[in-house]
């Protein structure tokens, strides 16, 4: 039997997740249908299945998450008697368990940023796991994107990674995040952050670790070289992206205009950030260090792999060494580790003038099919 009393704030409903030890599984098509006599009641008509190590269900509306709700019982489906909870109303809000029993209170909405504590439901297959923490509104400004109408890959990387308390963050692609639209960013249960959206889950974060020798950078003249080449000779199907546009000025975009090192199997761009890239203590801020991660391993994918126009980041997995102040000279670079078919690993760096490394990474890029 679906499970009763299925509620949201009055928000459109737009999918389900299922939040838990794993990263999240979205139905696209829950079968989510309107209760006429309660415009703000919906039931789930087609049954869930929860594997044991998934334990909550989230209702996903065009902002954020709306509602969530119990744990998988002994056969892995979703409880009958499991209620779904309203996230943001007014009124206090809270999950039930099969007998009625109050499994956890809930919080007040808000504008913009929004806080709520943890349902922690108990039952078999759930091992006490709390799914989301804290839940915040956001929008990626227009001017942040990479392909159009899609949000720069490695911003939205690095704001997730900003929700993490690990010092190498790994970071999965499941959809493209739209630019100028709200989207839901919430902490996990595995200690993670996960983004999501009208159509679902659109990115995941997780505490991971790197093994990434990174060789050693390319010099402020190599790189400035490199940089002159890429600008004069872009590869085809350059678009107006954050991370590498070839018309963003400093204080607009991160102009990582990777080209080819003369006598070496890297691309590199000797680079400089704008003041209106800063944080308040004047470094570039973490997300956009992340971002100066992503672009150089499709440049070095298109020029030094087999890489084609129009690939899309699927992971990108990070740590930042030391903070980078803003309007010093900098040097990007990458370099292919692996390709099998579509799929093509790129190891980066972003080191000072001076040869110190400031960041290092590895991405996973797939060619479009």
């Amino acid at each position: 039997m679906p499970p009763e009393g299925l509620r949201t704030i009055g928000d459109d409903v737009h999918g389900v997740a299922v939040f838990g030890q794993r990263p999240p599984r979205q139905f696209a098509h829950p079968g989510l249908v309107l209760d006429h006599q309660n415009p703000h009641r919906h039931l789930l008509q087609t049954p869930v299945c929860l594997t044991p190590g998934m334990s909550q269900l989230a209702v996903l509306g065009a902002a954020a998450v709306l509602a969530v709700a119990g744990c998988a019982g002994a056969t892995g489906h979703a409880d009958s008697g499991a209620a779904m909870s309203p996230i943001g109303s007014r009124v206090g809000a809270k999950a039930f368990d099969r007998h009625g029993g109050v499994l956890s209170g809930a919080g007040r909405g808000g504008q913009g940023r929004r806080t709520y504590p943890a349902l922690r439901p108990q039952g078999r297959g759930c091992g006490g796991v709390s799914v989301m923490t804290d839940i915040e509104t956001i929008t990626v400004p227009g001017h942040l994107r990479g392909y159009p109408g899609v949000a720069f890959g490695g911003y939205v990387a690095g704001l997730l990674a900003g929700r993490v308390a690990a010092k190498t963050v790994r970071v999965d692609f499941r959809r493209p995040t739209p630019v100028e639209v709200p989207v839901g960013l919430a902490g996990t249960a595995d200690g993670g952050a996960v983004l999501t959206g009208a159509d679902g889950v659109l990115a995941v974060a997780t505490p991971d670790e790197l093994d990434l020798e990174a060789p050693e950078p390319p010099s402020w003249d190599e790189a400035s070289a490199a940089a002159e080449a890429y600008r004069a000779a872009p590869p085809e199907g350059a678009v107006d992206c954050f991370g590498c546009g070839l018309d963003r000025t400093p204080d607009t975009g991160l102009r990582q205009h990777c080209g080819v090192v003369a006598g070496r199997d890297l691309v590199a761009a000797a680079w400089t950030a704008g003041p209106a890239l800063a944080d308040t203590e004047g470094m570039l801020r973490a997300e956009l260090v992340w971002g100066a991660l992503d672009c150089p391993g499709n440049a070095a994918g298109r020029l030094r792999g087999a890489l084609r126009e129009g690939a899309v980041t699927a992971s990108l997995t990070a740590r930042l060494l030391q903070p980078v102040p803003v309007s010093s000279r900098l040097v990007s670079y990458a370099w292919v580790l692996s390709e099998e078919g579509r799929k093509h690993r790129v190891g980066a760096a972003l080191a000072t003038a001076g040869g110190d490394l400031c960041a290092v990474a590895s991405a996973l890029w797939v060619d479009p099919r």
